[in-house]
């Protein structure tokens, strides 16, 4: 009886070779307000030294890490990034590959930027919840309604003042073809 049970337990073990092999998975966090300092728990922000509340958490396995991990490899540069607020709305990422590599970073799509210790990087595909990157963590873990609203708001306002200048430049080019000696 003993064998069988050794046995057993032993056909769990990975085999030579497959050690350096791990599941992947990925913690995803909704980010809050920063914590008051000496405050426990929270996500750590290495570059402005605080803490962050956890609004929301989800834990990602199967297929969708593999999307994740494939976007943030596609979309974290290693460029520092220049345009910087108060990494807020932010996400917080715990990424573990298949090697068992681990990634711990926060990111905002309001600069457009990650972190690793002391730096804040590029994140590519431009600003706000429609960056590519942030599409795939909002499948996952959405943002909170008054950020989308804000960002709806954001974007009728920028398309209000694009229509403007165009009606302003199509009145510049009509008085310009009216004054126009050809139109005499």
């Amino acid at each position: 009886m003993r064998k069988i049970v050794l046995l057993a337990f032993l056909s769990l073990l990975p085999l030579r070779g497959e050690d350096s092999m791990t599941e992947p998975l990925v913690k995803l966090h909704l980010l809050g307000d920063v914590q008051e300092r000496g405050e426990k728990g929270g996500f750590w922000i290495d570059w402005c030294e605080n803490r962050r509340t956890i609004e929301k958490s989800a834990l990602i396995e199967g297929d969708d890490v593999r999307e994740i991990i494939e976007s943030l490899s596609s979309h974290l540069l290693s460029r520092d990034a220049g345009n910087l607020c108060d990494h807020s709305p932010a996400y917080g990422i715990i990424a573990r590959d298949e090697q068992g590599r681990i990634l711990t970073t926060s990111l905002c799509f309001s600069c457009s930027s990650w972190v690793r210790p002391k730096r804040r990087l590029k994140i590519s595909g431009g600003y706000g919840i429609n960056n590519p990157l942030c599409l795939v963590l909002r499948k996952h873990l959405e943002l909170p309604s008054h950020v989308l609203d804000s960002a709806k708001q954001e974007a009728e306002e920028e398309a209000a003042r694009e229509a403007e200048k165009q009606e302003k430049a199509a009145t510049e080019e009509a008085k310009e073809e009216g004054a126009s000696p050809s139109s005499r």
